[in-house]
């Protein structure tokens, strides 16, 4: 459990006091679908308000239970195991007391967690027993709210959890839309000539690339490109996603495509282990930007922005990661500008971020003119920046940085292969 600095104060406060005090109770669920039961926070889509810092201190809610992010009430495990072979979806942003999950089994259950955090949202928390995914089957996650997942005893993944977003479909509390956090800034339109900017990537553990520029001269541009999203600080401490990338100018009746959404939240607890296994795979990787569009008659657009890595944070005694297992939050790479010269080509798109140790291939353009893709960021870099063009052309979308990974251990260091490089955490 977290405590902001001023609440260990009144607490201190209150105990000399002589005074008794108790923490306020569980979230309260409403019954409406999606709702987000508790009465501090908005709709599921929305972001919470309280600008509240939380500093990285741990303080123990009870004698052996510290698990980061979270209330005592909601430390609790399932009274049911969970064998996994086939494919399972779970939209985070479900109703608590009626998940509707099929094959859920009784005695696995759902609560909701608030994070007095600016721009957090409430986490969808897992209470089960023991966790299996079999060899072959994956957990598929989407949804507005981070989810995470209290075991009661060891957690066993030899599938896949899969948390990474798309280019329209953020992952598990990830930033799409209208979000801020860690957003790339949208490209921008010259006062004259047919040529537009590409949208910056977003930014989590690492920052993301610029948009392409136009009318550049030795990287110096009449017309800057999207900004890149900024890196979230690591000590507001909260559970959730990466930046969205920044979105291409649209001209009339010429539509930019949407850029690439952010990568999950995800946090897994066990009070025994978590063990990954050869064919194992847990990511939250960002979505890649759209390329720009071309539209006869109307013109011709800039790349999209690429969305940055979510977040991992693994929580037990033993974290054991296997040989061929692999735990990763990269960026997605930017799209490509479009060619608006002779017949015209629309930019291709920017890959998702990889579910490996590669770079997310950068869209391009099909010919001439058009600025390529940043690429994605992996391991500890950044996004790559949008490629600059001549006024006339368009730039392509800067590419979506890295997230963050942490284990949370006790006793031997974890060894793991991890990108962005895990920071490893004893508690």
């Amino acid at each position: 459990m977290q405590l902001p600095a001023w609440s260990r104060y009144v607490l201190g406060v209150a105990m000399a006091a002589g005074c008794g005090f108790s923490p306020a109770g569980g979230p309260a669920i409403d019954g409406g679908p999606g709702g987000d039961g508790d009465a501090a926070m908005v709709d599921a889509g929305d972001d919470i308000d309280a600008a509240i810092a939380i500093d990285a201190r741990s303080v123990d809610a009870a004698p052996g239970v510290d698990i980061v992010y979270l209330d005592p009430a909601n430390e609790q495990p399932g009274a049911g195991d969970w064998t996994i072979s086939t494919d399972v979806n779970i939209d985070t942003g479900l109703n608590p007391a009626a998940p509707g999950i099929d094959g859920l089994p009784a005695g696995v259950t759902f609560t909701l967690q608030a994070q007095n955090v600016a721009n957090a949202r409430a986490i969808l928390v897992m209470h089960v027993r023991r966790l299996q995914l079999q060899s072959g089957a994956t957990i598929g996650l989407y949804g507005s709210r981070p989810l995470a997942i209290v075991a009661g005893q060891d957690v066993v993944i030899n599938g896949v959890i899969d948390a990474s977003a798309g280019m329209d479909k953020a992952g598990p509390g990830g930033f799409v839309g209208t979000d801020v956090a860690g957003s790339g800034g949208n490209g921008n339109v010259p006062n004259t000539g047919n040529s537009d900017t590409g949208g910056g990537g977003g930014g989590h553990g690492t920052t993301g690339g610029r948009g392409g520029g136009a009318g550049c001269l030795a990287e110096v541009c009449t017309v800057g490109g999207g900004s890149p999203g900024t890196a979230v600080n690591d000590s507001l401490f909260y559970l959730g996603g990466g930046g969205h990338g920044g979105t291409a100018p649209t001209r009339s009746s010429c539509i930019a495509g949407p850029p690439g959404a952010g990568g999950g939240g995800l946090l897994v607890y066990s009070p025994a282990s978590i063990t990954v296994g050869a064919s194992g795979r847990i990511e939250a990787n960002g979505g890649g930007g759209s390329g720009g569009e071309f539209c006869p008659s109307v013109g011709t657009l800039a790349g999209g922005g690429g969305g940055a890595g979510g977040q991992i944070d693994l929580q037990a005694p033993t974290i054991a990661v296997a040989a061929g297992g692999l735990v990763v939050a990269n960026g997605g790479s930017g799209g490509g500008g479009a060619n608006n010269t002779g017949n015209g080509n629309s930019g291709t798109d920017g890959a998702d971020g990889a579910d490996s140790l590669t770079i997310a291939t950068p869209g391009g353009p099909r010919a001439g003119t058009g600025g390529d893709g940043g690429a994605g960021s992996i391991g500890s870099g950044t996004g790559g920046n949008g490629g600059n063009v001549d006024l006339g052309a368009n730039g392509g979308g800067g590419g979506g940085g890295g997230g963050r990974i942490t284990l949370r251990y006790r006793g031997t260091a974890p060894t793991v292969t991890a990108s962005p490089p895990a920071k490893l955490a004893p508690y």
